[in-house]
């Protein structure tokens, strides 16, 4: 039998559509709460399992957090767990949340970004992880379904 062409699109699968990735933060190396990936996780907060949907990067309250890449604003909430949260649809199949900002933001609903804008700074306003040190939470969604952020950010 004669072998079919694998389409360019299949080749592609697994590989980051993200254009211009930049960190969400300066020196974002230092990971407190790693992504769980569907794996329950005890929360030191409330104590309870869990999973965890996103990856905990350590930062001081104040630290300023950047687009990792171009998308639109389309969502800003106060959320009574999350606290300040901003969501950027990247257009692509990609969304990124940031979870603890403070209330101060740089950005609201229906705001364009380019990689590398401002959003706002880390805040201590997720109630879910305050037993946690200062960071920021930050939470990657591709076609609606949880991915390791760190995986996406350190391509």
């Amino acid at each position: 039998p004669v072998a079919e062409e694998i389409p360019e699109e299949a080749e592609a699968v697994g590989t980051s559509k993200l254009a211009n990735v930049k960190p969400p933060i300066a020196n974002f190396g230092d990971v407190i709460g790693s992504f769980s990936g569907g794996e329950l996780i005890k929360n030191p907060t409330t104590g309870s399992w869990q999973t965890h949907n996103g990856t905990d990067l350590s930062a001081e309250v104040g630290t300023e957090v950047y687009a990792v890449s171009n998308g639109e604003i389309t969502e800003v909430t106060k959320d009574s767990i999350w606290g300040v949260t901003v969501v950027l649809d990247h257009h692509n199949g990609y969304v990124t949340r940031y979870c603890g900002l403070s209330d101060s933001l740089s950005v609201q609903q229906g705001d364009m970004l380019v990689s590398g804008d401002l959003i706002g700074t880390v805040g201590d306003t997720a109630d879910i992880e305050s037993a946690l040190a200062p960071h920021l939470h930050i939470e990657m969604l591709h076609n609606g379904s949880y991915i390791d952020p760190m995986a996406e950010l350190k391509k």
